[in-house]
This record gives C-alpha cells, sequence and structure tokens, in this order.
C-alpha cells in the first residue's frame, strides 16, 4: 500500500481576467499554434488536467469536465490573437485553422445564419399583430426588419451578385445594397 506517487510538473501560466487556471494553461499552447497543427484530446487533457473530450466514452456525462475550458481557451484565441481552432468531429483532437479554411468556416456560419434568419421570418410571419398591444407591434416590425435584412443578406442569390462584382476590394456600401435589392 505504500505506493509512490510521482507528481509531474505542471506548466505555470500567468492569470488571464478572471479564467481558471486550466484555460490559461490551454490558451497558453493554442496562441502558439501554427495553421496546420493538431492537439489530442490526450495531449489537451494532460496539459490542463482536466478531461477535454467532447464526449466521454463513460456515457455518464456529455462531455468531459474540461471541455468548457477548452472552448473557452480557442475562442480566446481566435478573439485576441487571430487563432482558429477547430474541433475535428470523430477524431478526438482540435486543429489549427489556416487562412483560406477561415473563409470555408465563415461561409458555413453565413449559410446557417441563412436558415435561422428564414426560420425567424415564418414565425414572425405567423403572428397575428392585431392581437399585440403597441410595444408588442413595434417589437414585430423592428425583430421582422432586422431578420428580413439578415435573409436578405445572407441570401445565395445575394452571394452570386457580390461574386460577380468580381471585386476583392471592399464593396462601397450603396453597390452592397443594392445588391441585396431583389429585383422581382
Amino acid at each position: 500500500m505504500n505506493e509512490t506517487v510521482t507528481a509531474t510538473p505542471t506548466p505555470t501560466a500567468a492569470p488571464i481576467g478572471g479564467m481558471r487556471r486550466a484555460t490559461v494553461l490551454l490558451i497558453e499552447r493554442l496562441k502558439q499554434g501554427k495553421p496546420g497543427d493538431s492537439l489530442t484530446d490526450a495531449e489537451l487533457t494532460a496539459l490542463c488536467g482536466k478531461d477535454t473530450r467532447a464526449v466521454c466514452q463513460d456515457g455518464t456525462r456529455k462531455a468531459g469536465d474540461g471541455y468548457g475550458y477548452l472552448q473557452t481557451a480557442m475562442r480566446h484565441c481566435l478573439r485576441e490573437y487571430g487563432i482558429l481552432w477547430r474541433r475535428v468531429v470523430g477524431e478526438g483532437r482540435v486543429e489549427c485553422i489556416p487562412n483560406e479554411a477561415k473563409v470555408e468556416v465563415a461561409n458555413a456560419v453565413r449559410r446557417h445564419m441563412h436558415r435561422q434568419s428564414k426560420y425567424a421570418m415564418r414565425v414572425l410571419g405567423s403572428v397575428d399583430t392585431a392581437a399585440l398591444n403597441h410595444d408588442q407591434r413595434r417589437e414585430h416590425l423592428i425583430a421582422t426588419a432586422i431578420q428580413g435584412t439578415l435573409l436578405q443578406a445572407s441570401a445565395p442569390t445575394t452571394v452570386k451578385r457580390l461574386a460577380q462584382n468580381n471585386n476583392p476590394q471592399p464593396l462601397d456600401m450603396h453597390k452592397l445594397l443594392a445588391a441585396m435589392r431583389t429585383t422581382e
């Protein structure tokens, strides 16, 4: 019963705001990432001492107790250092994304936003505005205007029109609005 436990030295990291130590350790490692780098859940777990897996094998919980720390560290690295890490689904690792792939990630977000805006417009279209009071009608009108703008701006036809400009320079706002207008 007298087993000697050898403690593995843990890296030190300066605190960042009110973040937990595990998050800070993950940030210190992730901010060194170069496009194409890959870190396994085992490496990340060893680094911070928390289980960073997205799905645990024991079935008692959906994610490891360090999964949230990893997500926070990945968001921090994107916000503060412009380094994007994404989980590779089913492979138990995260990967540092190169600039070319960041555009694809943004396009995936745009497609998702378009679907969500379309759903919101369906929901807003089903509202009986006669049954709403003045403030609720105003909020309905504002929500409809915002969601309609997002829906139109993220539409595939708008993307095609903007791509036909074949100009990688920033667009003039008037040209952008003209491209978003429907021609029916």
